[in-house]
């Protein structure tokens, strides 16, 4: 009312008092996830929980890295109402799948004023299986109980961003046939000792390659290998009052006494049966190793014998011809083809002889195809 005495009078009307307290946090439903198409932890839940889920005006969610760079958001502009949970991919804002350690970060405005800003734990994304190596040590293992070499060190070393969830080692003999292996859980043995011995307690054969398998899959569900091969050295074994090395990675042509190389046409067809080169060349490499360990044992004559591996077991397999190539005469030329090897490579002819045994003394029993390879060996037994 003013001093004439005219009156008026307004109002605001709907007056709104709200003293609720604004607050929020964040979680992640996994500590690590991994966007790798396997269809395992593939996306990360991101779940928003809100106090006031009313008179938003403005929200944003945000992927963070520890350096404090956001790589992908949602705000209000995607959609209006704050969702309550939202669904990461491990892409950026150019769609690229990015690994690394994260956190989501969620940011608010009220109508009335408030402001939050809450940040969820750590959590990492990645696309990478674990890193393995493995160190195996001497290059030449020799377990022949002389005391040099006879123990393999085995060092595994398997890095990873997430934990490991299962590892394996695993040694199959030359046939590709499961030998000897170890595992465990989470933590990966760093050092093992290998004596040279299957699980059953068979000893490794001289000369020979061992290939092994190390497996590591981590609790993302990514699984890595590594392929290797240990390499047996020529193993001198005591029997009796005689050392004796038994050979069985010395491959001959078929019917033959030497180390002949397969020849091909053209098209393909076989001209002369034979080895592959790869396997005269391993034979070569095996003998002169052979001749420096018998270049050892100075006063020792040495025994070069043929084993053949025998198919029925008769006498007329060993020495007639119904069977083809009689197996004592095989045997003895190919003791023979070694002998002059070992010459060649400055062994002292004077102290070698060579014999052949076919396949009356089998290593492996007659009919086991696995293990038919040990059969055919050459043996150097040395006497002092």
């Amino acid at each position: 009312e003013d001093a004439a005495g005219n009156k008026g009078s307004a109002e605001i009307a709907n007056i709104v008092v709200d003293s609720r307290e604004a607050k929020a946090y964040v979680t992640a439903e996994h500590d690590a996830f991994s966007p790798n198409g396997d269809n395992f932890l593939e996306t990360q839940k991101i779940s928003l929980h809100p106090s006031l889920k009313d008179g938003v005006d403005s929200w944003s969610v945000s992927i963070i890295t520890p350096e404090g760079k956001t790589v992908k958001s949602w705000s209000e502009k995607d959609q209006k109402d704050l969702p309550s949970e939202i669904t990461w991919n491990g892409t950026d804002s150019e769609g690229k799948i990015i690994e690394g350690v994260f956190t989501a970060n969620l940011k608010m405005t009220y109508a009335k004023g408030n402001e939050v800003d809450v940040t969820s734990s750590m959590f990492i994304c990645s696309v990478t299986p674990p890193q393995l190596t493995v160190k195996p040590a001497p290059q030449y293992f020799s377990p022949d109980n002389d005391g040099e070499h006879d123990d393999l060190n085995i060092q595994l070393t398997g890095d990873d961003v997430v934990p490991l969830k299962n590892w394996s080692f695993q040694i199959k003999d030359p046939n590709n046939k499961p030998f000897w292996s170890t595992s465990g859980k989470s933590s990966i043995t760093e050092r093992i000792v290998w004596d040279g011995r299957s699980n059953s307690g068979e000893l490794v054969q001289s000369a020979m390659d061992y290939p092994y398998t190390f497996t590591v899959t981590d609790t993302l569900g990514m699984t890595s290998t590594v392929e290797g091969t240990i390499e047996i050295d020529i193993l001198v074994i005591r029997v009796g009052d005689v050392l004796k090395m038994a050979v069985p990675s010395i491959i001959f042509r078929q019917d033959a006494a030497d180390f002949g190389i397969q020849e091909v046409d053209a098209s393909g067809k076989v001209k002369k049966p034979g080895i592959t080169k790869e396997q005269a060349d391993n034979n070569e490499r095996v003998l002169k190793r052979i001749a420096q360990v018998l270049n050892k044992f100075k006063n020792y004559t040495v025994t070069v014998e043929g084993h053949a591996n025998s198919i029925t077991g008769l006498e007329e397999e060993e020495t007639g011809t119904k069977y083809g190539m009689p197996l004592v005469p095989l045997s003895k030329s190919r003791a023979e083809f070694v002998m002059a090897k070992l010459k060649k490579y400055g062994v002292s002819g004077n102290r070698l002889s060579a014999v052949g045994k076919g396949g009356r003394e089998p290593v492996a029993q007659r009919g086991d195809k696995e293990n038919a390879w040990k059969n055919r060996r050459v043996e150097f037994i040395l006497n002092k």
